[in-house]
C-alpha cells in the first residue's frame, strides 16, 4: 500500500511526545497494518470490509482514494 504524510501530519507528528510516538507506531504496527492487508484481501476478493471500530478509519467519499 502506497501513503503520502500531508503537512499537518509532520506537523502534528513533530509536536508528540517521544512515548506518544511510540505508542503510535506500536499501533500502527499491530493494527493498522493488519487491517490494511485485510481490507486489500477484501478487495481482491470484491467481497465488503469493515474497518475495526477502534481505528476509527472513514473512507474519504469523492476524493483521492484515502482514509484519515
Amino acid at each position: 500500500m502506497r501513503f503520502d504524510r500531508t503537512a499537518s501530519f509532520e506537523t502534528d507528528w513533530d509536536r508528540l511526545k517521544p512515548e506518544h510516538r511510540r505508542e503510535f507506531r506500536e499501533v500502527v504496527r499491530a493494527k493498522f497494518i493488519p487491517a490494511c492487508d485485510a481490507w486489500a484481501t477484501a478487495q481482491a476478493a470484491r467481497e465488503h470490509y469493515v474497518w475495526p471500530k477502534s481505528l476509527r478509519v472513514s473512507a474519504i467519499v469523492n476524493g483521492r482514494a484515502s482514509w484519515r
